[in-house]
């Protein structure tokens, strides 16, 4: 039912269903039938105290029968078994990592020479194609 913190919690609630159908146990239950599926596969985290309560008295249970707390080792972090193995040599740490590396190419080198080739600008040209918003086209 959910993690948290090193504790997990189940909740037995298919096995105590027994025999019936879901269709009876959430009549039985008085919960909607999407919601007690919900909560015997275990897709859900979180669990009103009403529905547990309603899910007692249907199944005619205690607590202890509906729900298991477990203790879980603390999990290791994401990368503990990346590292592990660059250690052990196992992932060749010894190469350089790949670099992303800009090259120049020839038309982003300009010569004074070449420069001199340019239409020189003219003053207050814009390079708009259309007049500015706001403006009379004469």
């Amino acid at each position: 039912m959910a993690d948290v913190e090193g504790v997990r919690l189940l909740l037995h609630a298919r096995q105590l269903r027994g025999r019936m159908t879901l269709v009876e146990a959430s009549r039985r239950a008085g919960l909607n039938r999407d919601e007690l599926s919900r909560l015997e596969k275990g897709e859900t985290t979180q669990v009103r105290f009403s529905t547990i309560a309603k899910l007692l008295v249907a199944y005619g249970c205690s607590l202890a029968d509906l729900v298991e707390v477990e203790r879980v080792p603390a999990a290791a972090p994401l990368y503990a078994g990346a590292l592990a193995a660059l250690e052990a040599g196992v992932l060749g740490g010894d190469r350089p990592g790949r670099r992303a590396v800009r090259r120049s190419s020839d038309l982003d080198v300009i010569s004074e020479d070449e420069e001199a080739t340019f239409a020189p600008a003219v003053a207050g040209a814009s390079r708009r194609r259309r007049p500015a918003v706001g403006t009379v086209h004469q």
